[in-house]
């Protein structure tokens, strides 16, 4: 049978395929305002504030970096990704 898709909608971040890890973050969240991403995981740990244009904002949370162009979410990284990488 063919490999499990990288995501699916139920699903959070996969590890090449493995199992789940960190945050219930992922891409079925694209698209999400800051107002709905911070009543669904709360206020973020750290907020870096926009840059470029268009403006690219960055909410730090323990296990995850949620990237939002203007207030929505255009992307997401898992921490536990970002520290495994050599």
């Amino acid at each position: 049978p063919p490999p499990p898709p990288l995501f699916q909608a139920e699903d959070g971040i996969r590890d090449q395929g493995d199992g789940l890890v960190g945050s219930e973050m992922c891409i079925r969240d694209r698209g999400m305002t800051m107002k709905r991403v911070e009543d669904r995981y709360g206020a973020p740990a750290r907020s870096k504030p926009a840059v470029g244009d268009p403006p690219i904002t960055t909410w730090e949370y323990t296990d995850f970096l949620v990237y939002f162009e203007y207030d929505r979410v255009i992307h997401s990284v898992d921490r536990a990704l970002l520290n495994n990488k050599s």
